[in-house]
């Protein structure tokens, strides 16, 4: 079985890399980093099945897998992610992932899933099970949850300088990294926040702040 990972964190790519390596019939084909890079990578090698975190940086996760599913029909997408917003895992199962997993499965697990994602099947972590039963149950204890809590402690810093009206050299200056590492957060925040610019991105701060 033929495997991409895509994943924003190197040592999270790193570690299911490990691991997957002793699995006899599992090949590591390629990996990727950003939503960008994901489709690049599927268009160079032939795969399986795409691992997938739930949250990368460049583009929603629900367009990216709209958009795998128009260019590689027969693809299995399965997300491994730490991210149990019940209407993230909703709008990805929607969009056409095959199954969704919660960070802490034994690699037994997700070995055994991504076989049934081979095989059309939709494998769920049980505690997501239980999460979309809850919330279809109107049980959840949030009905819309707040997607500010999905940013890191570094791209919170980087939004709340962005309020303040700074440009991304300012905001390099003030935290003393690159422009480019900037770029790469604010391509985070909006991703996570389904934002398309700034302006939309300080505004929906602002709204949460105010509720």
């Amino acid at each position: 079985m033929r495997v991409v990972l895509a994943d924003d964190h190197p040592i999270v790519r790193a570690g299911i890399r490990m691991l997957l390596a002793q699995t006899p019939d599992v090949d590591i084909v390629g990996e990727a980093e950003t939503a960008a890079e994901v489709l690049e990578t599927l268009q160079c090698v032939k795969t399986d099945v795409l691992l997938l975190d739930a949250v990368l940086p460049g583009m929603r996760t629900r367009e990216l897998v709209q958009t795998i599913r128009t260019r590689h029909p027969h693809l299995g997408i399965l997300v491994l992610s730490a991210y149990k917003d019940p209407h993230l895992v909703l709008g990805l199962l929607k969009a056409g992932v095959n199954g969704y997993l919660v960070k802490g499965e034994d690699m037994e697990e997700i070995v055994r899933a991504l076989k049934d994602v081979q095989r059309g099947k939709r494998p769920l972590s049980a505690e997501i099970v239980t999460l979309l039963q809850e919330t279809a149950l109107g049980e959840s204890p949030s009905s819309k949850p707040d997607p500010l809590q999905t940013l890191t402690e570094r791209e919170k810093e980087v939004l709340m300088l962005m309020s303040e009206g700074m440009s991304n050299e300012d905001i390099a200056q003030r935290l003393f990294i690159s422009k480019r590492t900037v770029k790469f957060h604010t391509g985070n925040i909006y991703a996570k926040l389904g934002v398309k610019n700034r302006t939309e991105a300080v505004l929906l701060m602002m709204k949460n702040q105010k509720g």
